[in-house]
């Protein structure tokens, strides 16, 4: 009897992951609507974006090395040290961002699925853009989620997980050191 139900739960997940549309996908579009965001995606990497073996941050070379594959997830998943004093960032990487996939990708990236109306959810995370298009979606400090910021930038996707104030810097290093060209944008002046 176990075994049957083990199987069953298997095969159920494979389902689920193997169509192209899940029971959530309207909540997904709701959610990435009410956040409010540019429209998605709006190009392509001209050259691609890679998953990068290391990463250039404050003139420090990082490895980007890879954790063990977990079946069933949307994600790769890579480990950098990075800091001083070594802290592990956790990257996950997402399939090339599309209009099809765009709103589960982003909904996954901030945590799934929720049985809280979207807007509610949505009240949770800011957004923001730098001059290139970048899009950063962080939680708000008062919203009790884990430090984090997702990055979107035409059809590449990211979650970085880093307790760092720096983190939307690491983000833009690591999308550097994938192959997108995008300038350091200038300090502000003190």
């Amino acid at each position: 009897m176990k075994t049957t139900l083990l199987a069953f739960v298997f095969l159920a997940t494979t389902s689920l992951f193997a169509q192209s549309g899940s029971p959530f996908d309207g909540y997904f579009a709701e959610l990435v609507d009410v956040l409010h965001l540019p429209a998605l995606p709006t190009g392509t990497n001209t050259p691609p974006w890679q998953i990068p073996s290391e990463v250039v941050y404050d003139n420090t070379s990082y490895f980007v090395t890879p954790v063990s594959a977990e079946a069933f997830r949307l994600d790769r998943t890579f480990r950098i040290l990075m800091g001083a004093e070594p802290q592990e960032i956790v990257l996950h990487v997402y399939p090339t961002l599309t209009s099809n996939n765009a709103a589960r990708i982003v909904e996954c990236a901030l945590g799934g699925a929720s049985n809280l109306p979207a807007e509610f959810t949505a009240k949770n995370f800011a957004i923001s853009t730098n001059a290139f298009g970048t899009i950063y979606i962080t939680p708000l400090a008062d919203s009790g989620e884990e430090s984090f910021v997702v990055v979107l930038h035409n059809d590449a996707a990211f979650r970085l997980d880093a307790s760092s104030q720096d983190r939307e810097a690491y983000a833009l290093a690591v999308l550097q050191a994938g192959g997108v060209e995008i300038p350091d944008e200038p300090q502000p002046e003190p």
